[in-house]
């Protein structure tokens, strides 16, 4: 596993703000296995890092402030899941309970998937699991406040995403398949 074990105890830095509290890391994965060891909590923000490249088109994109840092290990990413719900139901904190992980899951792919160059991702993407009764909104929009600051790994600088994602949970009426 190598020197990423090593930078696991330190400490995401950069950012000064009530509004995201914990800061979590998203590791590309090098096995079959997950790596991370979190699951991404209801109606709070979060940053994540991830070691993905930037994509090689970017040059065309307007400068950020982590541009002119030579080298970045990798990228930040300002992740928010909320609930559609103003007041959510029992039974929608539980089914968020139930299926966290796989919605932490989904979350990282298309982080990765963005931040390693899928220029079809587009800014709005739609997950249903019509079996469970839960769909899964995430809207793609620019992070202005985020080029504006620099991130670090410890020592490392970190290269800030241009955008940033909000993703909205919400329970739906499950849906069962007559035709069996």
């Amino acid at each position: 596993m190598g020197s990423g074990n090593a930078e696991r105890g330190k400490q995401l830095t950069g950012f000064e703000g009530p509004e995201l509290d914990v800061l979590c890391q998203i590791m590309q994965p090098k096995f079959s296995v997950r790596m991370t060891k979190y699951t991404l909590p209801l109606n709070k923000t979060r940053l994540l890092f991830s070691e993905a490249q930037p994509r090689e088109n970017d040059a065309a994109a307007p400068p950020n402030l982590s541009d002119s840092i030579p080298n970045p290990i990798g990228t930040v990413v300002q992740v928010t899941l909320k609930s559609r719900n103003a007041s959510p139901s029992k039974k929608e904190l539980a089914m968020f309970a139930i299926e966290q992980q796989d919605i932490t899951t989904a979350i990282e792919t298309l982080m990765l998937m963005h931040l390693n160059g899928s220029d079809k991702l587009p800014k709005h993407v739609v997950i249903r699991d019509r079996l469970l009764g839960y769909t899964l909104v995430g809207e793609r929009q620019k992070w202005t406040y985020g080029q504006r600051k620099q991130f670090y790994w410890g020592e490392h600088p970190l290269r800030s995403g241009e955008d940033k994602w909000v993703f909205y949970f919400e329970t739906v009426k499950p849906q069962v398949n007559d035709a069996a």
